[in-house]
């Protein structure tokens, strides 16, 4: 096991394991913008809220949680104030192979996967790698954070649940 920081308060905990590496993040951080929500590791509890978000069996989302690098974005309160504990608004999924990061799964609202674009593509400047994702169709949100976050279309990706996606890459330079 070894971990690594950017010096930018992300810190990964890496096991290499033959070609796969396998990335576990050690930390939790807040945007400074309140209104941004909170980003962490998934866990076994938001499987249920991760399937509904990602449009995935619940068997799926448990796979997921266990082969992947998992993150979700949660806010905390509704626009009433009302506190019914963290409501998960975002999910992230992905793995590092050969020269790239690659998202797996990506969705949620616009704010909440711009947030959780941040680490992966953080970990790929810090590497010298690029970032690539796969983006759903009807992933809207996820298709403005990706764009807005400078990705550019590169081709087909492979369907999920019969659905097309689109692959996304961008090229990280660690001077950016």
């Amino acid at each position: 096991m070894d971990t690594r920081s950017n010096g930018g308060g992300i810190t990964l905990s890496i096991r290499e394991t033959g070609s796969r590496v396998s990335i576990f993040s050690v930390r939790a951080y807040k945007h400074a913008d309140m209104s941004q929500p909170t980003v962490r590791d998934a866990h076994d509890g938001d499987v249920d809220a991760l399937a509904a978000l990602a449009g995935i069996e619940t068997g799926a989302a448990e796979r997921l949680v266990r082969d992947r690098r998992v993150a979700v974005a949660e806010r905390a309160d509704d626009a009433e104030g009302e506190a019914d504990g963290p409501e998960v608004v975002g999910v992230l999924a992905y793995e590092v192979s050969g020269d790239a990061v690659h998202v797996t799964r990506l969705a949620g609202e616009t704010p909440a996967v711009a947030a959780l674009l941040d680490e992966p593509v953080a970990f790929a400047r810090a590497e010298n790698m690029v970032v690539e994702a796969l983006v759903p169709e009807s992933a809207d949100g996820a298709l403005d954070a990706v764009t807005n976050a400078g990705f550019e279309a590169v081709g087909d990706g492979p369907r999920f649940a019969g659905e097309r996606t689109t692959r996304y890459r961008l090229a990280v330079d660690e001077n950016d």
